[in-house]
């Protein structure tokens, strides 16, 4: 294997290790926000949604209705 392609796997390897680590943190962090009963804002072609601890998935109106109650 060449300096150049071992370089590139290294590059790959390392990628795969930081995005591993980074969907863990994602995760943990969702879980966490749960736990404290806040929901998980997601974005889908521009529009926000909030991922609801009980599982309720609300658009930006839905949620803000819910918060004035």
């Amino acid at each position: 294997m060449s300096d150049r392609e071992n370089k590139l796997v290294q590059s790959y390897e390392f990628a795969a290790r930081m995005l591993r680590i980074m969907k863990k943190a994602a995760r943990e962090a969702q879980m966490e926000n749960w736990r404290y009963g806040l929901p998980n804002i997601i974005s889908i072609n521009h529009r926000l949604y909030y991922a609801m601890p009980d599982g309720r998935m609300l658009t930006q109106e839905q949620y803000d209705l819910e918060r004035q109650k």
